[in-house]
């Protein structure tokens, strides 16, 4: 499965399956991008053949959505983040957390929070949202994923 493949699939799903009655998708040109991305990171598992999330989408986009993105669904009033105002002790601080873990752990962390739990943070198991995956738009999520991936 290539990017090119998942791309006009997603664009024209009846072009490989003529017969079979299937939806249309209303995503923008940057939100399919964006899940193919995501698609081939997590059913492929290696992160160096994935075309970067968004990559024509003007530089500092990613970051400016991953930061709105960061504050508008509260991640710091639990998680410290240096160089904005954060409020949080409860989960781990991220101001570093691309040099622990990668990408996919990052998404795997905000998609399903309780999979690994740092051990000092074992006693707020189950406090950090799983709604996460349903409230962040495709290219939302992959913003918040590169900007965090990018703290070192």
């Amino acid at each position: 499965m290539t990017a090119e493949w998942l791309l006009q699939f997603i664009r024209n799903p009846h072009f490989f399956q003529p017969r079979t009655p299937m939806p249309r998708f209303g995503f923008t040109e940057g939100e399919l991008r964006d899940l193919v991305a995501y698609l081939l990171t997590e059913f492929a598992g290696d992160e160096e053949a994935v075309p970067a999330p968004a990559e024509h989408v003007e530089p500092g986009v990613l970051e400016r959505v991953g930061r709105e993105a960061l504050q508008r669904y509260g991640c710091l009033s639990c998680h410290e983040l240096k160089g904005m105002a954060s409020t949080g002790k409860i989960g781990p601080d991220l101001s570093r957390i691309g040099a622990r873990q990668t990408a996919n752990q990052i998404r795997e962390s905000i998609l399903a929070p309780d999979a690994r739990v740092a051990p000092e943070f074992e006693k707020f198991k189950g406090i950090m949202p799983k709604t996460f995956g349903d409230q962040l738009t495709a290219r939302q999520l992959e913003a918040v994923v590169q900007f965090l991936a990018a703290r070192k």
